[in-house]
């Protein structure tokens, strides 16, 4: 069985995807290295609006929605201005945050934000990925990328949850 990371790399590679643009960390360890296993091409950018930016021009290039992933809190608010241009652009990206796991959410309060709130007025959506959620939610989000008016999709994954093995 695929972890959650394992699957968000398959679903983004059944979909002639094979680039990533952003910052890694700790939050995102998992997802990082799912990306390594299938040979993911990572662009380390300096900034999380830069690495938006990135994918949306690799968007408008390719055809195919831009990838971009953040860590959580300040690092993902910092993709805002990257994601509000490729919104008012109407640029498919798919924005993927890390998340603190929801049963710590209540003991932490170093670098935690809603990240929901923050990016629901910028995107078509935005979503949690969960192992119990995941096949469904990511297909989803990217899907919507590019259905109808194109534009930026949100997901929010924990380390916690990329690592588990997707509940079928």
């Amino acid at each position: 069985m695929p972890t959650v990371a394992d699957l968000l790399v398959q679903t983004l590679q059944a979909a002639g995807i094979d680039t990533v643009f952003g910052l890694p960390g700790g939050e995102n360890v998992a997802v990082m290295d799912a990306f390594r296993r299938a040979n993911f091409r990572f662009v380390l950018a300096r900034n999380e609006s830069s690495a938006v930016f990135m994918a949306d021009v690799t968007a408008r290039l390719t055809g195919k929605p831009g990838i971009c992933l953040t860590t959580l809190g300040p690092g993902a608010a910092n993709a805002v201005a990257g994601v509000a241009h490729a919104y008012l652009e109407r640029t498919p990206v798919l924005i993927i945050t890390a998340q603190t796991p929801e049963h710590l959410l209540a003991y932490h309060t170093h670098q935690v934000l809603d990240l929901g709130a923050l990016f629901a007025p910028i995107t078509k959506g935005t979503f949690t990925v969960e192992a119990s959620n995941a096949a469904e939610t990511i297909t989803r989000a990217l899907r919507l990328t590019i259905d109808g008016s194109t534009g930026p999709v949100h997901l929010r994954i924990s380390n916690e949850e990329a690592a588990q093995p997707v509940v079928a």
